[in-house]
């Protein structure tokens, strides 16, 4: 049923007919089995403590993150390349109509990439009976860039278009401002910037210089001009081929037309200051809170993720700040941020500095945030207490409440019991910011000291 190779482990799907029930090596009914190895060509040895991660990924979409169906972690304890792997997937997932891949990566013991996928493949392709065997190669990795050769890879830092040369005419010169950039991961993906829009999507690299991009998805902003943000996408769907030298790449496109990029190399950058929490907004409406402390950091993800908490510690980065726990996985570069989650990857995530108060105020416990202007005040509702800055942050008063009441007109309200009167007036209606005209879902007023504050608010 299944073709083998000398060299190559085989690829076998396990259907329900072919269980033995009770057999030692019964696979669960309606349940597949990928099986390989990972092997290396580099004359070196495995540290005892080193992960071998394999994926099995659902990669049809171009425009979305590509949806692991399994994973098997390795660790190496002696064993040396090639090192064997099986994944057991839900065999009813599998679509004919669909594209899946394997990519694998090893990591030493502290976290740092090692190895890793520089290619797809392809699997589970047609009938069970035409399935390919399957040996994943993967290339080392050095100071965050895959090394396949003397050439180098295209994978790894972001790229800068420094100059374009249309078919049949001659060479143009770029400057950095609007920039063009395109970055390529080792999942099989790749993002950039064209002038004021960003864009992602998928590409294939059957073999070293060969190079097939997918178009993908990208924003639709109207670009000032001059720009060549159309014809740069345009460019990029249709490249066929590219050569590296250095830190300067070559993409062909069109058969003659070449996009001339360097690569941009950055310091390795310190981590962001203790203490501090910062919101991520990435894309399809998904944002992460994060909070750093001295070697590690805080992650909070959406409800529509489950709405976990994690604690991810520092890793041995090339470039920006990196911090994993186990599958979790934060990296960012001042205001950008890629993060893998639950099988996801999100990239081209950015730093949302007016959402931090609100997120911040939820992660110390507070179920309600207003704020008005004119002058500048706020107030955080905790369920035993209540925080009222006013003047423009001058004065500020915290003190127990007496729990919600409801008043005549439906409002919850409010009011201290100790120290400096203040009474708060929550009204769920819709309201907005007098001078952003930022929409809110409740009107908020607050009395203290004979004065009354209006402004907005938000429950947490």
């Amino acid at each position: 049923m299944v073709r083998t190779s000398a060299s190559l482990v085989a690829v076998v799907l396990v259907a329900l007919a072919a269980c033995k029930p009770g057999g030692d090596d019964a696979v669960p009914a309606a349940q597949g089995m990928l099986a390989g190895t990972v092997t290396y060509r580099e004359r070196m040895a495995l540290s005892a403590d080193a992960t071998i991660d394999v994926r099995l990924e659902d990669v049809s979409r171009a425009d979305v993150a590509a949806t692991v169906l399994a994973e098997q972690r390795i660790v190496a304890e002696g064993r040396q390349v090639p090192i064997p792997f099986e994944l057991r997937f839900p065999a009813e997932r599998i679509e004919p109509n669909r594209s899946y891949a394997v990519r694998a990566e090893i990591r030493a013991p502290d976290g740092a990439l090692m190895f890793t996928t520089t290619t797809h493949h392809r699997v589970l392709q047609g009938d069970a009976e035409a399935f390919d065997s399957v040996d994943i190669l993967v290339q080392r990795v050095s100071g965050g860039v895959a090394a396949t050769g003397s050439d180098g890879t295209i994978i790894g830092e972001p790229w800068r278009l420094v100059a374009l040369q249309r078919p049949g005419a001659a060479e143009e010169p770029l400057g950095a401002d609007p920039e063009y950039t395109v970055q390529f991961g080792a999942d099989g993906r790749y993002s950039g910037r064209a002038h004021c829009n960003s864009f992602t999507g998928g590409y294939e690299s059957a073999a070293p210089g060969e190079l097939t991009i997918r178009a993908g998805a990208a924003t639709l902003a109207a670009c000032p001009m001059p720009s060549i943000a159309d014809e740069f996408l345009r460019a990029l769907a249709s490249v066929t081929s590219y050569q590296i030298s250095g830190d300067e790449l070559r993409l062909t496109y069109n058969s003659s037309g070449e996009l001339e990029f360097v690569r941009i190399v950055e310091q390795a950058a310190a981590a962001p200051e203790a203490g501090r929490t910062f919101v991520f907004d990435c894309d399809g409406g998904v944002s992460f809170t994060v909070r750093f402390g001295p070697g590690e950091m805080a992650l909070w993800a959406p409800e529509s993720l489950g709405g976990t908490y994690q604690v991810l510690s520092i890793a041995r980065s090339g470039s920006g700040a990196r911090y994993v726990e186990g599958d979790t996985v934060f990296w960012n570069k001042g205001d950008l941020a890629t993060i893998e989650i639950g099988g996801q990857r999100f990239v081209d995530c950015r730093s949302n500095p007016s959402k931090v108060p609100w997120a911040d105020a939820k992660r110390r416990g507070a179920t309600f945030r207003g704020l008005g202007q004119e002058p500048g005040w706020f107030v955080e509702i905790f369920p035993d207490r209540l925080a009222l800055v006013t003047d423009n942050g001058t004065n500020r008063t915290e003190a127990k409440h007496s729990g919600p009441i409801l008043d005549d007109a439906g409002r919850t309200m409010y009011r201290t019991t100790e120290g400096r009167e203040v009474t708060i007036g929550i009204d769920r209606q819709a309201c907005a910011d007098v001078m952003s005209g930022e929409p809110f879902e409740a009107a908020v007023t607050a009395t203290v000291d004979n004065r009354t504050l209006k402004g907005c608010g938000r429950f947490l």
